[in-house]
Parts: C-alpha cells; structure tokens; sequence
C-alpha cells in the first residue's frame, strides 16, 4: 500500500514538472515572438515617422544642410493615400518653402501589387514617383524604384473597409489632420496562420504631426 501511494505521489510530481515545463516552454515562445513582432512594429514607426517629422543636420562638413520631413498645405496635401489603401506617399521637403513643385516624394507599399508572396512586407520607397491624383492610382502610376523591405510579418490587408489588416492610414476610428496622419499596424508571427499560443499578434497604433505642414 504505501509503494503504491509513493507511485502515485511521485506520478503527480512527474507530471506537475512536465505541466510547468511545458508551460514555461510555450510562454518562452509566445513572448519572445511578441516581442519581436512588437519591435518589428515599432521600428516600422520611427522610420515613418523619420521622413514626417524631419527636420535639418548637417550631412558633412563643411555643413550642408539637409533638409526632410512632410511639407505641404490644405491645398498641397502632405500625405497622398494609395487607391488600394495597403500605402501612401509623403510630400518631402526639399528645402524651397512653399514652393512645392520642388518637393521630393517617399512611399509606403505593403506587399507589391501582383505578387501574392509580398503580401505581408512593407516597403519603403526613397525618391518616390509623383502621385497623379489623390489617392494615388496604384496601378497606372506605382510607387518608383526597387524599395527597401522594412517589415515582413504584416497580416494580409483587404483595405480598410475589411476591419482586421497589416496597415491602416487614417482609420475610420481616429481624427483625420491635415497636417498629420494615424498609422495602424498589425502583425502575426506566422500572418497567414489564426492566432495560437506559438503564434501571437502585436498591434501599434500611433497619430504623427508633421511640424512643417499647415492646417489651413
């Protein structure tokens, strides 16, 4: 009787362990996945928030001085959305003043219109084309270059109206500025899979003033 009570005892402490082991095992995961997809997330948001916010340094010496950040007015929109809304355009400054002809454009694209295997990466596009009317028509007039992948775990977007994507500019929710703009972005360690204990979601939503733009 009392070996098979120590069995028993000695049962319950095996697989207590093996419970917390487990346990200990599949948290590790699921935080160490968060916070990866929160950084992730986050470094998309500085990099925005770069070329918004911008402001003048010196490049090299002698000083040359370099100007950046969204320029425009209610006339001249800093911030041109993209017809697909998976990305928009940022009116740079070039460092003319007002005079926004001059004015250099960045882009934002998640996933490259017709590739299927891009869907979940954001790219970014220096010396941007143009926008030809506001949104950007996204077929007869993408965004120029190669662009620099800066996010790989975006969820699939369907556009806004869908509820639940990658990337969101403006949403429904949040104030619209002129001189401004709101970025959502969600991602999923694995994006085209359902949420699970190894496979967590992160979520950064953020409003950016541009100080060089003007409300009016």
């Amino acid at each position: 009787m009392e070996l098979l009570v120590s069995l028993v005892f000695f049962s319950v402490i095996v697989m207590g362990m093996s419970a917390f082991d487990i346990f200990g095992h599949f948290h590790s995961i699921t935080s160490d996945r968060r916070a990866l997809l929160q950084n992730e997330l986050s470094l998309v948001v500085e990099h925005i928030t770069k070329n918004v916010t911008g402001g003048s340094h010196c490049a090299s010496m002698p000083c040359t001085p370099v100007f950046g950040g969204a320029i425009g007015d209610i006339n001249h929109p800093a911030f041109i959305p993209d017809n697909d809304q998976q990305g928009f355009s940022i009116r740079w400054d070039n460092g003319y003043g007002t005079n926004y002809t001059l004015d250099g454009w960045v882009g934002y694209h998640q996933g490259i219109t017709g590739s299927p295997n891009t869907a979940n990466a954001m790219y970014f596009y220096e010396n941007d084309s143009p926008p030809n009317a506001n949104p950007r028509d996204i077929v007869a007039n993408p965004h120029s270059g190669t662009g620099e992948v800066i996010a790989t775990h975006l969820l699939p977007t369907a556009g806004i109206a869908s509820g639940k994507s990658g990337f969101e500019l403006n949403p429904p929710s949040s104030v619209y500025y002129t001189n401004g703009c709101t970025i959502v972005l969600r991602a999923r360690w694995d994006p085209n899979a359902a949420i699970t204990l190894e496979n967590p979601e992160a979520e950064i939503q953020t409003t950016i003033i541009a100080p060089a733009v003007s409300a009016n």
